[in-house]
């Protein structure tokens, strides 16, 4: 039996890799029950960690991974022969077949007899998932009157979570128009903004005369996403100014 059963090592690249042999950890690791080549001297023929495996109706194992993001290939063995023997029995198609999952996300129904044939290792497509509280839950479950489902190994590469995207804060806009140079819309005159106001943050409107600004008929209003202020100006020529705040940089 394997000394090193768990181990984590730095990975270079993707940040850390994690090597589990399924049929030989603790209880603590993997629940379920241990099957290995002292028990099945064929299975002794399979490079670790093809020649042991957990095995049962059901069972999980619960192992330390870093918080990020994971991907995982999970590893198994079909270790019954395709021809009987007095001592073990022979598999078949849909003989075994079970389901697996890990933080939640599922592989589809696993016949390993079929995947890949008897007493041959057999690697699953890899699934990335999200770990957020410093583990890998691993469950599988044996579908009903399918035998027992079974792992032999477990290999994952990990990556802490980006760091977040700061978000943008918003900018002080002020733009100003000539009184006539809108679009008529009605009794209003539209002006048409080249940010966009973040809504409801307000916009402050000031007109001018000669030769000072002055607050006067529309002082404050609360916008949407548009880039379009339709407002009635005063009756006199001059300067309208739109003060605003806005995401757009």
């Amino acid at each position: 039996m394997k000394s090193a059963v768990l181990f984590l090592f730095a990975a270079a690249a993707f940040g850390q890799a994690i090597t589990i042999d399924a049929g030989s950890v603790a209880e603590t690791v993997c629940t379920g029950s241990k099957y290995g080549a002292a028990q099945q001297p064929d299975m002794a023929n399979q490079a670790a960690p093809f020649n042991t495996l957990r095995y049962g109706p059901s069972f999980s194992c619960t192992i330390p991974a870093p918080i990020g993001t994971c991907q995982v290939t999970l590893q198994f063995l079909e270790n019954r022969p395709a021809v009987a023997t007095p001592s073990v029995p022979a598999s078949g198609p849909g003989l075994r077949i079970f389901s697996a999952s890990v933080n939640g996300v599922s592989l589809p129904p696993l016949d390993l007899f079929m995947l890949a044939g008897a007493q041959t290792p057999y690697n699953a497509p890899p699934i990335t998932v999200p770990v957020v509280d410093g583990f890998l839950h691993l469950s599988f479950a044996a579908l009903p009157g399918k035998g027992n489902a079974v792992l032999s190994g477990v290999q994952a590469s990990c990556a802490p979570p980006q760091p977040a995207t700061p978000a943008a804060l918003p900018k002080f806009i002020a733009e100003t128009f000539l009184m006539n140079s809108g679009t008529p819309v009605g009794n209003a005159i539209a002006f048409t903004l080249s940010k966009t106001p973040v809504p409801d943050s307000g916009m402050f409107i000031s007109f001018q005369g000669d030769p000072s600004w002055w607050q006067s008929v529309v002082q404050f209003v609360k916008p949407d996403t548009s880039k379009t202020v339709n407002l009635t100006p005063p009756s006199f020529s001059g300067k309208l100014q739109i003060a605003y705040w806005s995401l757009d940089q």
